[in-house]
């Protein structure tokens, strides 16, 4: 239609311009018809601000005959406002005129010749005002048949504007937006549909869905509104989500002005149940304890309950179809809980007093729960050796436990009258305590749940100082009156020492030696010893005693002192791989009381020449990077400053190669006995073999004395 008139607008305003010079012929009154006879009037209605169509039947009486002339005019006047001019011309190529808007429509006006029942013939007026309301008349003039008039009554509809919703309070605020609520399921509603303007005033009434629905109408006097109450005394479930609608009508030509909001309403909980409630739960063991609350709008909102303290671990789901909520609890049942009642409470939290319930008694199956005590005369810090000791098991399990034991230091313990250890029902007792009983007590029961173990209980014996084992595997001392020898001696007492004192003995004499000469460490006392000459008479023992709270150390840590001398021979020798190196490895011997060294040897097997020389201050020598290709013979030995130790053979007649070591290199083709070499070089063979002779006269000389042999490399 817009594109029409548009279209409508552009010819109206190409005919007015084309015929702006020429003056139109009006007739002049009682050159036709008598124009004011009775005329039947036609009501035509426009809605304000849109389109009027004022229709006008210019089909001639005698189908031969052909429109001459159409008028239009507004109430009595005399002279036309438009007109619709054929004299002289084709139908199609009619003139159009209409007067200024000071008097007539201007460019808002055309006369359109109907096509049809759809388009009828009719002056089309658009954008209609107030001021366009009136009556109208349309003469229309034949060539040849008489004249016809007829009036139209136009009558200008004002629309209302929308509608507004309001809720019916004191205040009577808009909804606002699509919604209307939220309504608590229950409560009253009470809405107001409020219309303002309108010409002729509207009719307002209400729909619920599709239903109209019988409201309250009033008319403010003097303010130009309309109101209508739509009122229900108790909103049901029923109602939620119910489209309302507002309609104001006053025309029939455009559609009425409507206003829809949905009814939202807060609903109860209907129900709540928790799903597949267990005969009992096992301590320890995670279970998902599912809880259903159905029809709350929005979904409920579920709190769980352990007695009357709030559960936390817990996840909800929502599912909008039948507004149900279902919530999960990871629950972890402890002995604590056994006989606790779980409860799942379903509510919305807009409603007050909308919650529902339903719960469970749980059954919790546990182990057994101890807790081990000691006596309660007893005093942890001060049991001494001899003092009689028990302990207390308690046992809580469900069900009860059938069988107890006792353990020290995860050895189970029988009653033993003859050792002191005696069992009665629930208690430990342990008579004459000593070092032996020190350590870790427990208790572990057991029941169909499974077993348990009690808390750790350490039992530490308050005892005197006694000799520690580091001073028994070191009771021998060797001593060289050129030095001063350290001896450590080293202490086991509870609680630690606190004094300590040192005792010379020789040949049945005994005397105190100054303090001066040793200190107390941790665990330790430490003694600087030199005897003034190396003699027979002047060895004996070293005593050396610890004093703390309980006493004063009984039998004395003893060492037996002996001159210095040569080191012993080292033990357990061997050839291999040792973390991924080839070498070989002994255990050292007594050192003689002095610092000794360790020597490897590699000869040839068959000509005893040797090969290699290394010394180490550990009886630790790698192999790799040597090989021969001729047996050979691995000795080791220690030394000190007093002499060397026997020699212990290692290995004879073996191959170091690659299938020995890690890695391999040939020794210089010099350590490697070949041939004769005189055999090849002749005369300057002679010479060298001399050379060499000599070289093992002074090797061997060495050697005899115990002399540390030096590397001999050509």
């Amino acid at each position: 239609e817009d594109e029409e008139e548009e279209e409508d607008e552009m010819d109206m305003r190409g005919l007015l311009e084309e015929n702006v010079q020429e003056v139109l012929e009006v007739p002049r009154t009682g050159e036709y018809e008598d124009d004011n006879k009775p005329i039947p009037i036609r009501d035509v209605s426009a809605v304000n601000d849109g389109r009027a169509e004022l229709p006008c039947d210019i089909d001639p009486p005698d189908p031969s005959d052909r429109v001459y002339l159409v008028l239009w005019y507004r109430e009595l006047a005399g002279k036309p406002l438009y007109s619709f001019d054929l004299r002289g011309r084709p139908p199609n190529t009619a003139k159009h005129w209409s007067a200024d808007p000071t008097f007539g429509f201007g460019t808002r006006a055309n006369f359109r010749v109907g096509s049809g029942p759809e388009t009828p013939t009719a002056l089309v007026i658009k954008t209609i005002t107030l001021l366009d309301e009136g009556v109208y008349r349309c003469r229309v003039d034949y060539r040849n048949s008489p004249t016809r008039n007829m009036k139209l009554n136009l009558t200008v509809v004002e629309e209302p504007h929308a509608p507004q919703i309001k809720r019916d309070t004191d205040i009577q605020q808009d909804v606002g937006g699509a919604y209307a609520g939220p309504f608590n399921e229950g409560e009253e509603l009470k809405l107001v549909c409020e219309v303002h303007g309108g010409r002729p005033s509207p009719t307002v009434f209400w729909y619920v869905d599709d239903q109209i629905v019988n409201g309250k109408t009033q008319i403010e006097p003097g303010k130009d509104i309309v109101v209508n109450k739509l009122r229900y005394a108790m909103l049901n479930r029923d109602m939620n989500n119910k489209k309302v609608s507002c309609v104001a009508k006053n025309n029939d030509i455009n559609d009425p002005k409507t206003r829809t909001v949905t009814v939202q309403m807060n609903l109860r909980p209907q129900s709540v149940k928790i799903l597949r409630k267990q005969n009992f739960l096992t301590e320890g063991v995670k279970v998902q304890i599912i809880c259903e609350a159905r029809g709350s709008e929005p979904p409920a909102q579920i709190r769980w309950y352990i007695g009357e303290t709030p559960a936390e671990n817990y996840k909800v789901q929502h599912n909008p179809l039948g507004s149900t909520t279902t919530s999960i609890l990871i629950f972890e049942p402890g002995q604590g809980d056994n006989k606790r009642r779980i409860s799942c409470r379903a509510f919305n939290k807009n409603i007050p007093g909308s919650t529902i319930e339903d719960h469970w008694d749980v059954h919790v199956m546990y182990k057994p729960r101890l807790t081990l005590t000691l006596g309660r005369t007893l005093n942890p810090q001060e049991i001494k050796e001899r003092d009689d000791v028990y302990f207390e098991c308690l046992i809580v399990s469900n069900p009860e436990a059938n069988k107890l034991e006792w353990y020290h230091q995860d050895r189970r313990l029988y009653p033993n009258a003859t050792g002191g250890i005696l069992l009665s029902n629930q208690s430990l007792v342990i008579q004459g305590v000593s070092q032996k009983n020190n350590g870790e007590y427990t208790c572990r029961a057991e029941n169909r749940q499974g077993k348990a173990t009690s808390n750790e209980i350490n039992l530490s014996i308050k005892y005197s100082p006694v000799c520690d084992n580091k001073s028994i595997d070191n009771s021998k001392i060797a001593v060289d009156s050129s030095v001063v020898t350290i001896v450590d001696c080293y202490l086991d007492s509870n609680p630690p020492v606190s004094q300590v004192y040192w005792i010379s003995s020789k040949q049945g004499h005994q005397s105190r030696i100054s303090p001066s000469q040793y200190t107390l460490m941790e665990g330790f006392s430490r003694l600087s010893y030199q005897p003034e000459r190396t003699r027979e008479a002047d060895f004996g023992e070293l005593l050396c005693y610890g004093v703390n709270k309980v006493g004063t150390q009984t039998d004395p840590c003893v060492f037996s002192i002996e001159a210095a001398g040569r080191p012993y021979p080292l033990e357990n020798c061997k050839l291999g791989n040792s973390t991924g190196t080839f070498g070989v490895i002994c255990d050292p011997g007594f050192d003689g009381g002095l610092t000794q060294a360790f020597n490897l040897e590699i000869f040839v097997s068959e000509t005893k020449a040797l090969l290699r020389n290394m010394t180490r201050n550990q009886p630790k020598f790698q192999l790799a990077g040597i090989h021969s290709n001729q047996p050979v013979s691995l000795q080791v030995y220690s030394w000190n400053k007093k002499g060397r130790s026997e020699i212990v053979t290692v290995a004879e007649s073996v191959r170091i190669n690659t299938d020995l070591g890690s890695r391999s290199t040939e020794l210089p083709p010099s350590l490697v006995m070949k041939e004769p070499l005189y055999l090849v070089i002749g005369g300057a063979g002679i010479g060298f073999l001399l050379i060499t002779f000599l070289s093992l006269i002074w090797y061997f000389k060495r050697r005899a004395v115990g002399k540390k042999l030096a590397v001999v490399e050509v």
